[in-house]
């Protein structure tokens, strides 16, 4: 059995999601995922839609580019968007673990992959290298003020393997989640 942890966001941030599933493909993982949909507008119909559209391959994951264990999904119900975030853990552990950081910041997703020895070191290196296409001078500055203080108590552990990170820049939420393949 492989586990992915399925991270999913409704409508731009409105409502994000958390799950994990044990599975023994990734097709059978997204099958189980639909069947967890608990949003606005995603009833039984819309899940049987989607799982039919899983089935004919016109819904499926897409790798993301020079990143490992992870891929997203993004489709359209009802005028409504769901984007997943789907890290497959792997399963032999290394001396370096690889955390996937995926951050949900002013209607943007934004992921990085990085070798890290704990969860706040890997938040700590995320905020180090923050990129100035995606976030200003005050936003980068105001991450790197909370990053220098006891920001490890804001972090809540979600599911084994698996934290979540949330904090107010510049008037706008920037959520994270940490999750570890």
């Amino acid at each position: 059995m492989n586990k992915y942890t399925f991270i999913t966001n409704y409508q731009y941030g409105e409502k994000t999601d958390v799950s994990q599933i044990d599975a023994v493909s990734m097709k059978v993982a997204l099958n189980q995922w639909a069947d967890t949909l608990k949003f606005p507008h995603i009833g039984d119909i819309s899940k049987s839609n989607i799982k039919q559209l899983i089935h004919s391959g016109e819904i499926e994951e897409i790798p993301l580019k020079k990143l490992h264990h992870i891929s997203c999904l993004y489709e359209r119900v009802h005028g409504k968007i769901i984007e997943a975030y789907i890290v497959q853990h792997k399963h032999h552990p290394s001396e370096l673990q690889t955390f996937n950081v995926i951050v949900l910041f002013k209607g943007g997703t934004y992921v990085r992959q990085i070798q890290a020895d704990s969860c706040c070191e890997a938040i700590r290196i995320w905020g180090k290298y923050l990129s100035w296409h995606f976030y200003n001078s005050i936003e980068r500055q105001t991450i790197k003020e909370v990053l220098k203080n006891n920001f490890e108590e804001l972090i809540n552990s979600l599911m084994p393997k698996v934290w979540s990170f949330s904090l107010v820049v510049d008037n706008s939420i920037l959520e994270m989640f940490i999750v570890e393949c």
